[in-house]
Order: C-alpha cells, then structure tokens, then sequence
C-alpha cells in the first residue's frame, strides 16, 4: 500500500513480527520523490506480503523461534558449566597437594632431627664398643677366662661353639663385648650378646653355652669380681630410691649396657697399658662402674645385698658358708643359725635367690666340683666322690646321671673324643 504526500510517496507495508502472537505492525519507508522510478521497490513490497501471509499460514516453519534461538547455545552453557567445575576441582585438588607436601616436608624433617638426635648416642656407643673389643682382643691370645694385671678384672674369650656346661658364677659383673652366649639358671634362660651385661651378687650354679663365636669374631667379655665393701661405701654416700623386690631369681640378672658403663669399662682396660696407674685409678673407676650399676635398673640385686639389716644379706651369708662347706653333711638347723635366721624365713629367702633349696644347693656344688675333679684334674670317680662328700662312687653315679643325662665314666670318654670344635665352656 502507497500514499502519495507532497512530493514524496510514503509506503506502509503490513508485516508479522511475531508468528505466535500474530500481532502486526506497520513499516514506514520514505522512498524516493515521486518522479523516481519505483518499480523495483514495488516489487519487493509485494514479496514481502506474500512472505507475510505465508507466515501467518504456517507461522512457526516460517519464522526463526525462541527455542530455535535457544537450543544452540545449550551446549555452550554446559560446556560453561564443565570447565567451571573442573576448574574449582583443579584448584582444590593444588591446594591438597600442596598441603600434603607441606605435610610430608614438616614429618619429614622431624623424622630427620629424630634420627640426628638418636644417631649420635648411638654412634658413640658403637664407637667404644668398638674400641672395647679391640682392646680386650688385644690382651687375650688364649681360650676361656684369663686374669689380668688389675686387681679384680679379668678378660674372657671363646672362638668357637661349645656345649652347654654346667659352673658356678661367683658375684660379679660379665659386661659382653662380642658374641652371644645362652644362661640357663633354674627356670629362666638369658641370651646375652654384645649390648647387654650380666650381674650375680651371690654364688650361684648356672649352665652356659656359647652359640655364636667365629675366629674372626669371638666371644669377648669383661668380668669384674663384686667387692661388697665398696657396694656398702657407695650406697652409704648416696641416697638412691627405696628397694624394689624384683620378680624371678634375684641372685642373677641381665639388663642393657649403658654408655655411662661402656665409657669407664674401657678406662679400666686403657690401664693395662699404663700398669704405673693401676694402683691410683683402678679403684676410682671400679667405684664408677659400681656407681653406674647401683643407680640402674638392676642396682636393687647389689645393694639387697649390701644392707646389713636385709634378709638377703644373712642369706648371702649362708650361701657363702654352704659353699665352703659343701663337702660335710648339711644340718638346716646349724645353717639357719649362722644367718641368724628362722628355718622357713631361709628357705624362703634362698630359694628368692637361688632358685633351690639348700640341700639342692649343696647337691649342685657337690656335682660340679666332682665334675671338674674328674674332667680337668683326671681324677676317676670313686675319688671324686669321696673328695666332695658323697659316702660312696655309686651315688655319685646316680646323681650324676641325674643331672647330665650320663654316668661320669661315660661323659668323660665322650668329652675326650669330642671335636675341637665343640670345646667345653
């Protein structure tokens, strides 16, 4: 449609702008004046109504919708929505990575300063072990137990396996520098290898066994003998904790060697190199090494032993005079007065210490003096016997076979014939 105003012709053309609604409106064109030719423009109005009343025959083919305007930018929404999330997930997975590593870094320099801090005690334990070894090495050429020139020291070396043994262990201090050896007392065993010690504070029968020596790397052991006037004198000085009653055998125990006791342990062998010293510092530094005992865990054995007024002390007593006397007939009565004791307290008391009856102790010290009687001196059996106390060869016998599984005659023989080897303890 045309109207023609002044010069001008001004065409209205009625078009759909929304095929949902099917509301219209009017576009105005200002065309050209009307001299001008307009039959193009003619023609491309009349297109533009038939487009239009196509549209309002199929109005939602014919025009571009919303949802046709929508739907291809879903993809991109979600796409969006994607690498949003995985971005938030990204950083929170940095910020875990990164606290974990602060972690691991933080544990792991304190497990570094730990292991600083334990290495260094460690390594000079190792350091005067090492020396400790060496220089007991460096005294002692010769199998088994060998004095020194210090007064109550001696050295002890094994360079091979040997059977289990039977002896007697007097008061003193074995600290191991090498090797391990197994102790039987009564109904405990004890392994002892180069970090431990062992403490007897009475006379007390024992069976022993080297189980791990070699040439290159024997057994070595200090063995310091007990000397309980100076144990008195120690714990007279020092004020230490009330007296614990320990559990199990108290005439013999087994604890860890600290670096307080390696550190003068080796000042007293550095002595045998010095003998002008020994009379002046040998004794000082043997207080030092009781010292260190007697404020240890194990220091309750000695100083059981030391107090006068203990029944542990009157029972030392009477294992110290059974043992001289081991060889006369025991009367439990004339004993139990020598330690100034009642019958049932000493049986208590020696069996707290040794894990034996008296006449167990006796019977034990009567077999293994006849054992060394015969095996070292070569004395036969019949005098033996009568040397330790027995009346007569055949109760000899029969007790022996008893404890070591064979007649005398017989473990003679097959200690005889036994390798070099397997050599006794």
């Amino acid at each position: 449609m045309s109207v023609s105003v002044g010069s001008r012709r001004t065409i209205f053309v009625e078009a759909s702008c929304d095929a949902r609604s099917q509301q219209s409106r009017i576009l105005r064109c200002t065309c050209a004046p009307l001299n001008y030719p307009c039959q193009g423009l003619d023609e491309k109005i009349e297109r533009t109504s038939e487009v239009s009343e196509r549209s309002k025959q199929h109005p939602i083919s014919s025009t571009p919708s919303i949802r046709a305007r929508v739907l291809p930018a879903i993809p991109y929404f979600f796409l969006f929505i994607a690498c949003s999330s995985q971005f938030s997930f990204l950083c929170t997975q940095k910020r875990t990575i990164r606290s974990t590593l602060s972690m691991r870094e933080q544990s792991r320099n304190n497990m570094a300063r730990q292991n600083s801090a334990s290495r260094k005690p460690q390594s000079l334990a190792a350091k005067i072990r090492a020396a400790l070894v060496c220089k007991i090495a460096t005294h002692i050429h010769t199998e088994g137990e060998q004095n020194t020139e210090i007064p109550g020291v001696s050295l002890y070396r094994r360079t091979s396996l040997t059977l289990c043994a039977s002896s007697m262990y007097e008061p003193k201090l074995i600290v191991f520098a090498q090797g391990q050896k197994r102790i039987h007392c009564s109904h405990a065993t004890y392994l002892c290898d180069e970090s431990t010690f062992l403490l007897t504070s009475v006379r007390i029968p024992v069976e022993s066994q080297v189980i791990v020596a070699t040439r290159e790397k024997p057994v070595l052991a200090l063995h310091l003998t007990i000397d309980m006037c100076t144990v008195r004198d120690i714990v007279n000085q020092v004020n230490f904790s009330p007296l614990r009653i320990p559990s199990g055998t108290r005439g013999l125990a087994i604890g860890k060697t600290p670096i307080d006791m390696l550190d003068p342990c080796l000042r007293l062998l550095n002595l045998m190199d010095t003998p002008q010293d020994i009379p002046f510092l040998n004794k000082q530094i043997q207080q030092e090494i009781l010292y260190r005992l007697l404020a240890g865990p194990q220091g309750d054995h000695l100083r059981a032993m030391a107090a006068l007024d203990e029944q542990s002390h009157r029972t030392a007593g009477a294992i110290a005079w059974l043992s001289a006397n081991f060889n006369k007939p025991l009367c439990v009565e004339e004993l139990a007065s020598v330690a100034h004791m009642g019958i049932s307290a000493l049986h208590h008391y020696f069996w707290l210490l040794t894990s034996l009856t008296p006449f167990q102790y006796q019977r034990r010290l009567r077999l293994q003096m006849a054992r060394q009687r015969m095996l070292v001196d070569g004395v036969d059996a019949t005098r033996a016997a009568f040397e330790v106390g027995y009346e007569n060869a055949n109760q000899l016998n029969w007790e022996y076979r008893q404890f070591f599984g064979q007649p005398p005659l017989r473990a003679v023989r097959s200690r005889k014939l036994s390798s070099p080897d397997m050599t006794t303890n």
